[in-house]
């Protein structure tokens, strides 16, 4: 069924190649450096805290299920556990939302760029 609607044709050659696509969003995203680079750092800190999660998991289960364990020991743990997943919430938080006005920075530049192409073409096609 969904075959009357297929448009892509296999024979048909690409109009841009991957490395063309990359280029072209690279040049959008480095019109802000810092941004990106706040954003980028934000993603690996908050990857870093979620890999770091089961670390925190498995050693309050150890000082959990140690019966010769201090006390402490079970409190140290959960704290740094919730520490973990706390950083994590605020470090991915903060990221999305510098993303939304980022990405919607970017969107703009976009069309406003192609607006300009568009309008810097002959008019006189349809005289």
């Amino acid at each position: 069924m969904t075959d009357a609607y297929d448009d892509e044709d296999g024979n048909r050659p690409r109009t841009l190649t991957n490395g063309q696509v990359i280029r072209f969003m690279a040049g959008h995203w480095m019109a802000e450096p810092k941004r990106f680079a706040l954003i980028a750092a934000l993603m690996l800190a908050s990857t870093a805290c979620d890999l770091s999660i089961p670390w925190a998991t498995r050693a309050l289960i150890d000082a959990v299920a140690t019966p010769t364990s201090p006390t402490d020991t079970a409190w140290i743990a959960w704290a740094s556990l919730s520490a973990l997943y706390l950083a994590f919430y605020c470090l991915r938080s903060f990221m999305f939302r510098m993303s939304n006005g980022y990405y919607s920075r970017i969107m703009a530049r976009m069309v406003t760029q192609a607006f300009a192409r568009v309008q810097a073409f002959s008019a006189d096609w349809h005289a």
